[in-house]
């Protein structure tokens, strides 16, 4: 996509971290969509992850998109906004590392499975399932 073509030189790393996040996620979404096909919708914690990761996709783009117009243009705080940008990329970047590493190590490794069982109980309970401590059993 070469997306560091498309912003200020100033942010051209932080669009090449973007544009490999992008390639992860394509890899991450066909193993998915392979591996589960049409139930894939079953894997709601997995879909949650995919979201998160679309989210902080479209608010880097926004991001460096202001903030490299911003600087291109010569705009009185460019330099703040650039600093801006980075930051807020480069904490959304981990974030998408942290998706994509859930995702391709699965609901057993990082504690679906508990989510799943505390869900069913709550839906079950139709509430909150646990007792106050301080009730009385005897």
């Amino acid at each position: 996509m070469k997306l560091y073509d498309h912003v200020h030189p100033v942010l051209s790393q932080c669009a090449e971290g973007l544009e490999l996040r992008i390639v992860k996620l394509r890899y991450m979404v066909e193993k998915y969509l392979s591996t589960y096909a049409d139930k894939v919708i079953e894997q709601q914690m997995a879909l949650k992850r995919f979201a998160d990761i679309g989210i902080d996709i479209y608010g880097i783009t926004a991001c460096l998109a202001r903030a490299s117009r911003s600087k291109s243009i010569g705009l009185r705080n460019c330099d703040h906004e650039v600093l801006m940008a980075r930051t807020f990329a480069g904490l959304a970047l981990r974030r998408i590392d942290a998706n994509l590493q859930q995702l391709d190590e699965g609901e057993v490794v990082n504690g679906d499975l508990n989510l799943k069982e505390i869900a069913e109980t709550v839906f079950k309970e139709g509430g909150y399932a646990a007792e106050h401590p301080l009730t009385r059993n005897w």
